[in-house]
């Protein structure tokens, strides 16, 4: 932990398990079709991922840039209109 890059990776991995445990969208269909639903996984030329993670009435979307290029606008499907909020990324300076 005397490196920052260290400091952030200990950060990162703990926001994620405190997201997953305690969101039940991320894991309260872990074993049931329905708590997972691709939104894109054919994106290879920019190299995005895109899926619902949910439990109940309760969704979460994960889109995953497995590149170092920012996409600016980059436009999904999803199952409910409205205003999302971004609630982790993992570029963040925080990190």
């Amino acid at each position: 932990m005397q490196y920052p890059l260290h400091q952030g990776m200990h950060k990162l991995v703990g926001d994620l398990n405190h997201f997953y445990r305690n969101d039940k969208a991320l894991h309260g269909n872990d074993f049931h079709g329905e708590g997972f639903e691709w939104i894109d996984c054919h994106d290879s030329a920019q190299s995005i991922l895109s899926f619902i993670r949910r439990a109940g009435d309760r969704f979460i979307i994960a889109i995953f840039n497995f590149t170092p290029v920012v996409r600016q606008q980059y436009r999904i499907g999803v199952p409910v209109a409205g205003v999302y909020d971004e609630i982790f990324n993992s570029d963040s300076e925080y990190y």
